[in-house]
């Protein structure tokens, strides 16, 4: 097996999965058909979990009906939505790369979005996501004034989790252009809880707005609000590169993004981590429709929604065409 490769959820209460009973688990080789034991994992026997559960999958996420609390209009085609959730789901949300899969109750299953979390209120059992509309699925959620229709928790929203879970009292550069801000946010509050030092370049982007003001002042953040996509923009964070000392980047925006930062932590010549959001297109996020695979250099397929790995294999691969 890859000793890249994890699956984002191995070990949780939807371990083993789908994947368990087609032969592609992720990442045990005796659920793959093998006879032997060739896993990565640390935690409980994912083989052993599938046996004394009747040799099937445990329980599927589910849907729910959430409550809309409130919609915050940021502009014509951006709006904060706060949700209400069960309280064991809020928990469940908290962490850095969290999504939920919603769609206005009204339509057929086939309108299901991923949306980032980006903000969430334990105590009252509360999200918040930002929505932004650009084609049918995302206008129809503004069509719905009551509540939506949920479905969660869903952890990989973040490629290169290991690399920000292990950072205490470090120096991050974080590159956040655009809707990606709202994914930035939770990765922002996990590192100040670590007491890393985080230096916060920001592009509004297209939807020329920092939604995230007033989150960011939370931690006494002063972002460097510029055009990442400018000349002036990129030299700005390869002068940065170039005389600060970093041990991650975090990069927050398009797969273009990724590459430019990528690039330049190469042209660097330093040992700086990377990690980035997760760009793949999905659709379940149970690795069954196909929608997020990823084809690897030897021709075998990474289910994007689902796996952990580094983001430098990621971005070199294509997506499934077919």
């Amino acid at each position: 097996m890859d000793r890249h490769i994890r699956c984002i959820d191995a070990g949780s209460e939807y371990c083993p999965c789908f994947l368990s009973e087609t032969g592609d688990c992720i990442v045990c080789s005796h659920l793959q058909g093998n006879e032997f034991c060739d896993c990565n994992w640390c935690g409980s026997c994912i083989f052993n979990e599938f046996y004394w559960n009747g040799l099937q999958m445990k329980k599927s996420r589910g849907s729910i009906l959430s409550n809309i609390v409130n919609q915050e209009f940021i502009n014509e085609s951006l709006v904060l939505l706060t949700l209400q959730v069960p309280q064991g789901m809020a928990r469940e949300l908290i962490q850095p790369g969290s999504y939920i899969i919603v769609r206005n109750p009204e339509k057929p299953s086939y309108f299901d979005t991923p949306i980032s979390v980006m903000d969430v209120n334990e105590g009252a059992s509360q999200i918040t996501i930002a929505l932004q509309a650009i084609g049918a699925k995302t206008k129809s959620l503004l069509t719905s004034k009551k509540e939506v229709l949920l479905k969660g928790p869903y952890w990989n929203g973040i490629i290169g989790l290991e690399n920000l879970k292990k950072l205490k009292d470090k120096k991050i550069l974080m590159v956040v252009r655009g809707i990606a801000q709202a994914p930035a946010v939770p990765v922002i509050k996990y590192l100040n809880k670590n007491k890393n030092n985080i230096i916060l370049a920001l592009d509004p982007g297209n939807i020329q707005s920092v939604f995230i003001e007033k989150y960011i002042e939370r931690w006494n953040l002063v972002p460097k609000v510029l055009d990442v996509r400018s000349e002036a923009g990129l030299a700005a964070i390869e002068d940065l590169l170039q005389n600060e000392s970093f041990d991650l980047v975090f990069s927050s925006g398009s797969d273009l993004l990724h590459h430019d930062l990528l690039q330049m932590i190469k042209n660097q010549e330093k040992n700086i981590a990377f990690s980035s959001t997760n760009n793949r297109e999905i659709c379940c996020g149970e690795g069954v429709c196909g929608a997020c695979s990823i084809y690897t250099k030897d021709g075998n397929i990474l289910k994007g929604c689902k796996v952990q790995t580094m983001v430098e294999e990621i971005l070199q691969r294509g997506t499934v065409n077919d």
